[in-house]
């Protein structure tokens, strides 16, 4: 899929910023939709490569050698060790990928390809322009599963469904149930449109580089040289290191937010609101000081974990996680706020919702890169809000899950949950975060008891009721 010859020369160390955009601008022979930087299989390349920078990711091969090669365009390994093998199919004529047209000869049985790609520590993506509903749901219900037989009662329900992974999926696993289960569990699948594409890895650019000269930077001249650069390395495994050196020779230098006015500013405008927002709710505006709070500051910072809080609805965790963030401001702890159920169906990537928040990167990596070094808290309200068992927005949880990729990134930052009991006991990939005990401590927000209650009622003035 990608261009293995370029006549486009290489632009010198000494070549300016001007000069670079305008060398990259120039349409190629053959017309500027054949260059590497403009093809829609690429774009995921050159976002892959700057998950290396970001640490995202250890290593990328685009066009690996031998059977790990067949069927997909790229594989990296992940920063837990993960190997991905990533397919990457522009669009489907028909609009949608049925798990038909997945496993059909005339695809090569892109369907067959991805299941031989998973197994211990590997996963295999799959990501086009047009949507694989039929995939993305058998995928859903099973990591949201505990066991095949919990997963057959979440399929069985839906009878065309359950025919499509019977016929199309058990066979590529040797009619194994349990196997097409697991399978399933280690495969992902992400659906964003050229142009969606093309906005976000160019966002990402501008907010991860520099010119060395201070001068603007042309994210479309940047992506562009990443193509090429990669065009001109078929079959070699990338690291940070490796994309840094070739960006430098152009004069491109990695942005540094450590400590960013900016950055600093724009993270303290999103806590105010939000904390004013909970405050607002207060009966007379005065706070009740829970017990809670200061157990899940000891957690984050002595104990070194990140925090769950957890209760029935309207038993304070929003009030509980504003007086953590109180606390961590008054520590000069860097932190951040984000409500999940601020999100809606479009927000199936980090960096969506980082422009959701109006910024120019993801949460994660905001924060990651202006705490640098120091220990830092990314703050998660309305986790609930994902739930399956709820049935809100699960379309989310491909963002969310790259967000918790993204922390292991920054080995100082912890996460603060707030999520409604109910659905953590019973949604399963919720129950899996909580149930983390060497990285998670869960804490309980109880019921404020009576005493304390009429105390805030007589402070604010009012009557209370016998």
């Amino acid at each position: 899929y990608l261009a293995r010859h370029s006549s486009t020369p290489t632009a010198s160390r000494a070549t300016s910023t001007c000069e670079l955009g305008q060398l990259y601008l120039m349409p190629r022979p053959g017309g500027e939709a054949d260059k590497l930087g403009n093809r829609y299989e690429s774009l995921w390349a050159i976002d892959a490569a700057l998950d290396l920078i970001n640490g995202k990711a250890l290593d990328l091969t685009v066009e690996a050698v031998g059977d790990e090669a067949a069927g997909v365009e790229f594989v990296r390994t992940t920063r837990a060790g993960v190997r991905e093998y990533h397919s990457i199919k522009r669009q489907q004529s028909k609009s949608n990928w049925t798990l038909s047209r997945l496993a059909s000869k005339k695809e090569r049985d892109i369907l067959k390809a991805l299941i031989d790609k998973t197994g211990a520590d590997c996963c295999a993506v799959f990501s086009s322009s047009t949507s694989a509903t039929a995939l993305r749901e058998l995928i859903e219900r099973a990591r949201a599963s505990d066991s095949f037989e919990t997963f057959k009662q979440r399929v069985s329900g839906n009878k065309d469904l359950w025919k499509q992974f019977r016929k199309h999926v058990l066979p590529r696993c040797c009619a194994d149930e349990r196997a097409a289960w697991i399978a399933l569990k280690r495969l992902r699948v992400r659906t964003v449109d050229e142009d969606s594409l093309i906005e976000d890895v160019e966002d990402r650019i501008h907010s991860m580089f520099r010119t060395a000269t201070r001068e603007a930077i042309n994210p479309r001249a940047v992506r562009l040289l990443i193509g090429d650069m990669l065009t001109h390395s078929l079959g070699k495994r990338h690291n940070a290191e490796s994309v840094l050196a070739a960006l430098e020779e152009h004069s491109i230098l990695r942005q540094h937010l450590v400590g960013d006015t900016t950055v600093r500013e724009h993270i303290r405008k999103l806590n105010r609101s939000h904390l004013t927002e909970v405050k607002a709710l207060l009966i007379n505006r005065e706070e009740i000081v829970r017990d809670e709070s200061a157990t899940a500051v000891t957690a984050l910072l002595e104990h070194d974990k990140s925090v769950m809080l957890e209760g029935i609805a309207g038993s304070g965790k929003s009030c509980v996680l504003a007086q953590v963030m109180d606390c961590l401001n008054d520590r000069g702890i860097p932190c951040l706020v984000l409500r999940l159920d601020r999100l809606d169906s479009s927000d199936r990537r980090s960096q969506a919702i980082g422009s959701r928040l109006g910024l120019l990167a993801s949460p994660t990596i905001t924060l990651g890169g202006f705490a640098g070094h120091q220990p830092s808290v990314l703050v998660v309200d309305q986790l609930d809000a994902i739930s399956m068992v709820s049935a809100r927005n699960q379309t989310a949880w491909s963002a969310i899950n790259e967000l918790l990729d993204e922390v292991n990134s920054y080995p100082q930052m912890r996460i603060l949950f707030a999520c409604r009991s109910f659905d953590l006991e019973r949604d399963p990939q919720l129950r899996r975060l909580a149930d983390d005990q060497e990285r998670v401590e869960r804490i309980t927000v109880g019921s404020l008891n009576e005493d304390v209650i009429r105390s805030a009622i007589e402070s604010a003035g009012l009557v209370t009721l016998e």
